[in-house]
């Protein structure tokens, strides 16, 4: 099993790094060297599919679920394969930051409603 690889990382005050764990298909949110977040995935031939991103409750509406899917999405794109979103949370991410739908191809999962 490979170890973690880190992607990104803030200052020390709320240190929050995002780690791809690539051998089980996931991305860590850590805040502070704690486990706070997750975005899983599944790769297909040809294209990966976001399926389920999560922030714990009591971390929510300070921007960390934005870090950690707007890093899963630059990194999966970075690949060359389509990333597709089957997941509420993530297209809700789509509408609000449009400036990353060029990294996800069309499903027609439209968001929270």
């Amino acid at each position: 099993m490979l170890p973690p690889t880190s992607l990104v990382s803030t200052g020390s005050a709320g240190a929050v790094r995002v780690l791809h764990h690539a051998a089980e298909r996931f991305y860590e949110l850590l805040e502070d060297g704690v486990s706070v977040g997750m975005l899983i995935y599944e790769t297909s031939p040809g294209h990966s599919s976001i399926t389920h991103a999560m922030v714990r409750a009591d971390r929510r509406g300070r921007g960390l679920g934005a870090t950690l899917i707007s890093t899963a999405l630059d990194h999966l794109a970075a690949t060359g394969a389509p990333v597709r979103v089957h997941c509420a949370t993530v297209a809700g991410f789509l509408q609000r930051f449009p400036e990353y739908t060029d990294r996800v191809q069309p499903t027609g999962h439209r968001g929270p409603r």
